[in-house]
This record gives structure tokens, sequence and C-alpha cells, in this order.
């Protein structure tokens, strides 16, 4: 923390320092809850010290990317409910497979969801 509150700040960083591993970064909110632990400093101090740690854990998102065509997969199970099969009633599931960001799917009926 800055300045006048440096010293009193320091023996509240543990506390802070688990609020934001717990995903607690809203400033009024941290303040409330160090206020009731007999915090003295103010918003602004808080802030200041909030911003550098927010930058320092953005996180960068993943980038997506397409494999060629025909080098990718996406496989989905469903339930089609009971069918009939050789006059017995089976359990109906279908798997639907879609290659890369081709614009066609394969269906397959299937009467189980194991592999043989």
């Amino acid at each position: 923390m800055a300045s006048t509150a440096q010293c009193q700040g320091n023996r509240f960083l543990p506390y802070i320092e688990d609020r934001l591993k717990a995903g607690v970064w809203n400033a009024r909110v941290l303040l409330r809850e160090l206020r009731e632990r007999g915090y003295g400093g103010g918003y602004t101090i808080l802030t200041d010290w909030l911003r550098p740690q927010r930058e320092s854990a953005r996180v960068v998102a993943v980038r997506r990317f397409e494999t060629p065509i025909g080098h990718q997969a996406q496989v989905d199970w469903g339930h089609l409910g009971p069918k009939r099969c050789s006059r017995r009633a089976v359990r109906g599931d279908f798997i639907t497979r879609t290659w890369g960001v081709a614009p066609f799917a394969a269906e397959r009926l299937a009467v189980s969801q194991t592999r043989p």
C-alpha cells in the first residue's frame, strides 16, 4: 500500500491477497471487509494499490485455432429413447461426428455408449 497507510496496510496484505485469490477484486467490498478488521486507510489508497495487482493478474485468453478439415473432430452422444431391434426394445443412442470446419456431420445409431 502507499504513503501514510503503508505501515498499517502491510499487516492487512495477507488478508487482501487471500481475498484476491478467492476472486474478490471489488475495492468497495475489500474496504468494507478491511474496516471491519480495523483498517484505517482510505478508498484511494486501496485502489491505488489494487490497480497494478489487477494488471499483473490479467489473464490472456487462449487463442482459438482451426485445424485443416479432416484433422480434428467433435463427437457428441445423444439419446433417442427406447427403439425396437429384432423384436426387442433397446436403448436408442446416437453418435454425431463433425469434422473441423466442414459443413457436414455423420450420425450413427448405437445400442450402447460403451466400446465393444
